[in-house]
């Protein structure tokens, strides 16, 4: 395995440039392959909704009040609408967390 492993990484740079050199020459198999390791492909598109700052439980129906909107006016797309919802479910999550460390360090206070 460490033989094989050292001599790919010897032949890498020579592979490389058979690999650039057929993309430069016309074949496309081999361009696809030097674009796919160069260019880094964006997944999704920055999207521009306005969501309140979300400080309690109340501001996460807002927010999920307005993605929704979003999606149904056609602004975005389902997706995307379910990468934001990852992000609010984020916020929930540390409220949530919060909300009961607070509580548990009340309960803690009564029975000292």
């Amino acid at each position: 395995m460490e033989l094989a492993a050292r001599m790919m990484t010897a032949e890498t740079p020579d592979i490389i440039r058979a690999v650039v050199d057929a993309a430069k020459a016309g074949d496309m198999v081999a361009a696809r392959i030097v674009l796919d390791r160069t260019i880094s492909l964006r997944r999704g598109r920055p999207v521009a909704i306005a969501l309140p700052a979300i400080n309690c439980p109340h501001d996460i129906i807002d927010a999920a009040s307005r993605i929704v909107g979003a999606v149904g006016r056609g602004e975005l797309t389902c997706e995307e609408a379910g990468s934001l919802a990852v992000v609010v479910e984020f916020a929930r999550r540390a409220i949530e967390t919060a909300d009961l460390e607070s509580r548990i360090a009340v309960l803690e206070a009564r029975n000292l």
